[in-house]
């Protein structure tokens, strides 16, 4: 099972879209790819490192073998595993509206 872990880097006062937050966007990337995925705070385009700290495993894996654990306040963070297929997310904190949207995986 592959695990990588997002914590928020600051208090969001914005609103960001991340549907990319999925096991389905991150299981065939590695870390670094995974870092760099977009994401959108406003009407502004970011990285996921640039407004997250990501850790965790560098190995590609299905989307069945992730595991993604969000950690902190995610509640002004919207559309968190839109459409996910498979995996788990594992929420340690709050996330914000239409997490988990049209998903077929468990949140």
């Amino acid at each position: 099972m592959r695990t990588i872990t997002i914590t928020p880097l600051r208090e969001f006062r914005i609103s960001v879209e991340a549907e990319n937050i999925s096991p389905d966007k991150f299981a065939p990337l590695n870390i670094e790819q995974i870092k760099s995925l977009a994401i959108w705070q406003g009407n502004r385009q970011k990285t996921l490192s640039d407004l997250f700290a990501v850790e965790g495993d560098d190995a590609p894996a299905t989307p069945e073998e992730m595991t993604i654990k969000l950690v902190g306040d995610l509640s002004s963070v919207k559309r968190i595993a839109e459409g996910m297929t498979a995996g788990v997310v594992e929420v340690q904190g709050s996330v914000g509206m239409h997490a988990g949207n049209n998903m077929k995986g468990g949140l």
